[in-house]
Formats: C-alpha cells, sequence, structure tokens
C-alpha cells in the first residue's frame, strides 16, 4: 500500500475513532486492546497508542499517534497536488485539503 493510501486511511478513522468507545473499535472496527506491564494499549490501522490509565486513555494516545503520522507525511511532502480522481486529495501523501485548515472553535474563530 503506498503511503499516500495510508494517510488516507488514517485519516478517514480519526472521526470513527474520536466518537466510537473502546468497546465499540473493538468489536465492530476490529482495533486491538492489550494490557501488558501496566499499560493500555490500543492497535489499529499500524498505530499503537498506550496509556496507563485505561482504553479510554490508549484510545486518545492513539488519537495523537495517528495525528502526528498525519503531520510528518503532510511535512515529508514536497508539494500538495491535486489526485487525478479526487482534486481535494494530495497524489503524493494521501492527505484531505480539509485536513490542512485551522481548526475553528465554536465561537467561529480559528
Amino acid at each position: 500500500m503506498a503511503i499516500r493510501d495510508k494517510i488516507g486511511a488514517l485519516c478517514a478513522w480519526l472521526p470513527i475513532v474520536e466518537r466510537s468507545t473502546p468497546e465499540t473499535l473493538g468489536t465492530v472496527h476490529g482495533a486491538r486492546f492489550d494490557y501488558r506491564a501496566g499499560a493500555y494499549e490500543m492497535r489499529l490501522a499500524g498505530i499503537a497508542g498506550t496509556a496507563t490509565m485505561g482504553r479510554e486513555a490508549a484510545k486518545e494516545s492513539w488519537l495523537r499517534a495517528a495525528r502526528r503520522r498525519i503531520a510528518q507525511a503532510d511535512n515529508e511532502c514536497a508539494g500538495h497536488v491535486a489526485a487525478a480522481g479526487n482534486p481535494k486529495v494530495c497524489q503524493r501523501c494521501g492527505v484531505h485539503i480539509d485536513d490542512l485548515r485551522p481548526d475553528v472553535d465554536a465561537g467561529g474563530q480559528s
């Protein structure tokens, strides 16, 4: 699988993981949760997140790790080029244009 495909898939997982409970992620989406050496670990889509405070904390750690990987791919991209099949996705790194926009809080400020 090309890096752009992996990053695209990772971007698609973010909203699913954000709105799902650890139980749902494990039973419905195939996330793997383990407890070893005093730490909880969540594995999904080639990314792992670990925490000592429980499965929910491991999920949050996974989200941070996934966002770091997406940002790393974005920083390593020599320049975004629109993909032929979807002009909103970079052909080189797979990042969606909406992921490049700054977050806007509830007050409309960024």
